[in-house]
Formats: structure tokens, C-alpha cells, sequence
């Protein structure tokens, strides 16, 4: 489902199959929203409980284990995780970033957050959910996987194919922009032959 609404929140949490017994603490952006995740997820999960904090301030004894980030840009995620002051040891966050996907997955490699699982969702529009872990540990990724998702690489599930063509479409785009305001296309280009290779392999792989 599309994580635009509380409702559909919770619905990535069950999808990404989070232990909704285990989350002390749901982030809510509203006071608005708020009342009304209380009132849908109450009723299914009476144990929840809710707070209205600034991101993570303010919840740091609440022993979190799952911290769940939807449904706002790829940035402001990485403001929340960056800002936030709770142990982040031992949580798993489960972020759907609405744009700056690769960012956000840039953001994770330079500052320790390893990506333990990803997910391919849709309802009218293609979204990416990240789960990941703090680690503390650096790591890089290639560009083509800050794009698609290393894990999303290595599933190929069945939306894999529509997500491709669509982030292909996406570069391919750039490429021309750029390429028709005399700029350098290097790393658009690089990209575009290393998701050509993905997507053909993908496609034997179905037939």
C-alpha cells in the first residue's frame, strides 16, 4: 500500500513483518494523525503505545526496537536519524522514503546503518521500503545499487521488472538533460549501462 496515510504506516510495518508486540513507540508527524492512528492500530494492537515527540527527542527511555519513518522525502529521513537522540543499537528502522531514495541509501552507507532488507511496493506508484540496522560500521555501495537497492538486486521480486524500466527511465532522462545542456554524463551513462545489464538479466531469468 502507499504509506501516505497512519493507516497504511502500520500496514509497512506488518508487510516488512515487524513484531508489533515489540514497538513501544510509533512516529507520528501530527497530533491530528496521532488521534487517528490511535483509534485504527488500538483496536488490532491494544499494547502500542503513542507518543508525539520531534522525530526520536524526547522518547530516548521508551526502549525502541523498531523505529518506523514513512511516508516524507529520503532528507528529512536522514535529519530524523541524524538528529535523533535514542540508542540506535539494537533498533530496526524501517524508512519509506516518498523521493531521494538513493540518497537516503548514501546517507546509511557513510554512517553505519546497514541495509537488512528492502522491499518493492505499489498502489498507483512504485515505493521502496529500507530496513536497516545500526551497525557503526562504513560501507559502499555502486551508484546502480544506491538506485535500485542492493537486497532489491539480489530478490528480483516480482515488481522488480516495472521498477527497473521506471528508475532506467529516470536516468535516461537526466542523461538527455544534461546531455543537451553540454554538460559531463559520465556517471549517467555508466549507469544506464550497468541497469541495462540488470534489467537483461532480470528478463532471461523470467523466461
Amino acid at each position: 500500500t502507499t504509506p501516505s496515510s497512519n493507516r497504511d504506516t502500520y500496514e509497512v510495518l506488518t508487510h516488512t513483518k515487524a513484531n508489533l508486540n515489540m514497538i513501544n513507540c510509533i512516529y507520528i508527524e501530527s497530533d491530528k494523525g496521532l488521534s487517528r492512528l490511535i483509534n485504527e492500530v488500538s483496536e488490532t494492537n491494544p499494547t502500542v503505545e503513542f507518543v508525539l515527540s520531534d522525530g526520536f527527542d524526547g522518547i530516548e527511555n521508551k526502549g525502541i526496537t523498531v523505529g518506523a519513518v514513512c511516508g516524507m522525502g529520503g532528507e528529512l529521513i536522514e535529519q530524523i536519524l541524524e538528529e535523533g537522540t535514542i540508542d540506535k543499537n539494537g533498533v530496526t528502522f524501517v524508512l519509506q522514503p516518498m523521493t531521494k531514495e538513493a540518497s537516503l541509501r548514501q546517507y546509511l552507507c557513510e554512517n553505519g546503518f546497514e541495509i537488512t532488507d528492502e522491499h518493492i511496493v505499489k498502489d498507483r506508484k512504485i515505493y521502496q521500503i529500507i530496513c536497516a540496522r545500526y551497525t557503526g560500521e562504513k560501507y559502499e555501495i555502486t551508484p546502480t545499487e544506491l538506485l535500485l537497492g542492493r537486497v532489491n538486486i539480489q530478490k528480483k521480486d516480482e515488481l522488480f521488472g516495472e521498477f527497473i524500466t521506471k528508475t532506467v527511465d529516470m536516468v535516461r532522462e537526466k542523461y538527455n538533460g544534461k546531455k543537451s545542456a553540454g554538460l559531463n554524463v559520465n556517471y549517467e551513462l555508466a549507469c544506464l549501462i550497468e541497469l541495462s545489464i540488470i534489467k537483461e538479466k532480470y528478463n532471461n531469468e523470467r523466461k
